[in-house]
């Protein structure tokens, strides 16, 4: 009772503020705000301030639009579902409430008409003849709008399998239910005066809407926690801000990047040390292969002349291709023929999975790690580490090489003086020469051929540089002015931005001053058609980044 009378309070205390800061919102019906509707607390803060702030701007209405589909829920929904859905909106429940409390006004779930399922049969056929190998599908295209990318990364999380097989009848299934979401929301773009959408995920089925707002040039913006990008055709992928690292780096004067550098280290040792969730800036992280130390009696690798060569993996069935495709379809096309290149190598081969998280990482770290021992089968003589096995024994014994696609031991091996060979052009340190990246499948191929033949010279200053890019500019706070970290280093969980505590925060520390800075704030970046919100859109310097971030 306790419980509920706390979460009825909160909810409602949060309701009361967005009909009171968004009372004035102009409303008149030049046209529809399009925003991602869903269940996750820490996430309607930033999507009321964002859609409000485009409903004033365009003086449009806010429609909120159901996005689950083909990624938690089937396409054609139960009769309960549906009843439940009416009932939700009738009487303002759950997360109907929430939305209609920021001024959403209708609520929009695909419906797939008769005259929708015979144009995607046509099309299901077109494009099933013309998919001859597994990277065919992500060249898909219809309407001139690409979908390849979603539609290889969605069929694999939304049956979750670790790879696709071109003959399963499933990849059928989930191939025609896309194509018929792709038309139901193609015919709702072309029918309606869409103005902007803002979503969360630009990702799996989710990518759907939002590609095609970016095929009509509509403003299309991702948020993810409290990062926001503004998604275009040059920029058709979110998180990729790494390609940016480099230039803005170079325009800090000599005292900053002295300052940058010193930071990153601070926090990168934190990282070193064990440290997990808010205080390495990385709320997801909730396990650490640095938290157990070296031990010098217990050995791993061995000792017999040859190179030392770990490959560490990726969770099987997530997005490979979410900053772009790479050179093999997904990660366990990559792990699949990086193992059958090791039997071409007379090397002393390794494999170790992400050390395993709690909760909803569960189901694919456990599919992961049964498909990494099944495919080392094909060369007997790798060696399976144990996924709680210690970066710092690893690093300790001398490992030759690493190898991955676009994970974090790109930096973190690195630092140590580690060669790390990456699979992808896509890979968030491809601008920088302390990895060995390749142009190509092939390179990259001949590269784990010969190992013994590279040589690398890796600054640890260049790391240092990435990493502030990576933890400190690439920040979550710019658009809630510090409120992400200040609720995540009092709740110290990451799960806390998914509970009523975040709207209980948000109310009590709510002022009309940051109210002011976030407008602002969402003003400056869309004025500015950069690609993602940072410092600057929050009228900060770099000094006073830096030094926010030190005290934190």
């Amino acid at each position: 009772m306790i419980k509920f009378t706390k979460k009825n309070y909160s909810v409602s205390n949060f309701k009361k503020l967005n009909k009171k800061i968004f009372r004035s919102y102009n409303k008149k019906n030049n046209g529809i705000i399009l925003v991602e509707f869903n269940a996750f607390q820490g996430l309607h803060i930033n999507l009321s301030y964002l859609s409000n702030y485009f409903s004033n701007y365009f003086s449009a209405k806010i429609f909120a639009y159901y996005n689950y589909s083909l990624v938690s829920s089937p396409l054609n929904q139960s009769f309960l579902n549906k009843i439940k859905k009416i009932l939700g909106i009738i009487f303002n429940l759950k997360s109907y409430s929430i939305y209609k409390s920021f001024n959403v006004e209708k609520f929009i779930y695909p419906k797939v008409s008769t005259q929708i399922k015979d144009q995607a049969k046509l099309k299901f056929k077109e494009i099933k003849k013309n998919i001859l190998k597994k990277e065919d599908i992500l060249n898909i295209e219809i309407k001139n709008v690409k979908l390849g990318t979603l539609i290889y990364d969605g069929y694999k999380i939304y049956n979750k399998k670790p790879y696709i097989e071109l003959d399963d009848e499933s990849f059928d299934l989930f191939l025609k239910d896309f194509i018929e979401l792709f038309y139901f929301w193609y015919d709702f773009f072309v029918n309606e005066n869409v103005k902007c959408i803002v979503g969360c995920h630009a990702v799996y089925a989710y990518g759907i809407p939002m590609r095609i707002a970016i095929s009509f040039n509509i403003p299309c913006f991702a948020v993810e926690d409290g990062l926001v990008f503004s998604l275009t055709e040059k920029n058709l992928y979110q998180n990729s801000e790494f390609k940016y690292y480099k230039k803005f780096f170079s325009g800090f004067t000599e005292n900053q990047k002295l300052k940058a550098r010193k930071l990153a280290l601070k926090i990168l040792q934190k990282r070193f040390d064990g440290r997990v969730g808010i205080d390495i800036k990385e709320s997801r992280i909730s396990v650490s292969s640095f938290a157990n130390k070296f031990c010098k009696n217990e050995k791993i690798l061995k000792n017999n002349g040859k190179l030392n060569v770990v490959i560490f993996t990726h969770e099987i069935n997530d997005a490979a291709n979410g900053n772009g495709k790479g050179f093999y379809p997904d990660y366990y096309e990559w792990l699949k023929e990086v193992i059958k290149l090791s039997r071409e190598t007379d090397y002393n081969w390794y494999v170790k999975d992400h050390p395993n998280y709690h909760g909803k990482f569960i189901p694919g770290q456990k599919m992961t790690e049964a498909t990494t021992k099944e495919l080392i089968k094909i060369n007997p003589e790798i060696t399976y580490l144990p996924s709680s096995t210690s970066h710092h024994q690893i690093i300790n014994e001398k490992v030759d090489f690493v190898m991955t696609v676009n994970s974090d031991i790109s930096y973190e091996y690195a630092y140590h003086n580690i060669p790390v060979l990456t699979g992808s052009k896509n890979c968030p340190t491809y601008d920088y020469d302390f990895n060995i990246h390749s142009n190509s499948k092939k390179e990259f191929e001949d590269k784990v051929k010969n190992l013994k033949n590279i040589k690398i010279d890796i600054d640890r200053n260049k790391v240092l540089e990435f990493y502030f890019m990576a933890s400190v500019y690439r920040n979550h706070d710019m658009l809630t002015n510090y409120a992400y970290s200040n609720f995540l280093n009092k709740n110290q969980n990451w799960e806390a931005l998914f509970s009523d505590k975040i709207y209980d925060f948000f109310v009590r520390n709510w002022n009309e001053v940051d109210h002011k800075k976030k407008l602002k704030c969402i003003e400056n970046f869309f004025k500015s058609r950069d690609y993602f919100l940072d410092y600057r859109h929050a009228e900060l310097t770099i000094e006073q980044l830096i030094d926010i971030e030190q005290n934190l």
